[in-house]
């Protein structure tokens, strides 16, 4: 008699936690990150407030926030795509010659 099996469809205990690790960092870095700067770039887009200094101040806000703010969406997006794929990567295609 066989139980159910604890790995989901052949998905390892590493590749879940790796997976949810880089879902979870991911979407933290792009809350923070996004956040910050659309609290620095808002005021660009105020009328009464867009002098040149300010739209300096967006720039280089979009500049600095905005790569790690990709990079968390990134990391979140990679960390989706491992949990969809079962954690690991050539598995599959070793089972198709079987």
């Amino acid at each position: 008699m066989s139980g159910p099996n604890p790995n989901r469809g052949g998905q390892t205990a590493a590749g879940r936690f790796f997976g949810w690790l880089l879902v979870v960092s991911g979407a933290l870095i792009t809350l923070v990150c996004g956040s910050c700067t659309l609290t620095l770039v808002s005021p660009s887009f105020s009328a009464a407030r867009a002098d040149q200094n300010t739209q300096l101040l967006a720039v280089i806000a979009l500049f600095i926030g905005g790569i790690p703010t990709l990079a968390g969406l990134a990391m979140a997006a990679t960390g989706a795509l491992i949990l969809r794929r079962g954690g690991h990567g050539s598995r599959h295609q070793a089972e198709t010659f079987d």
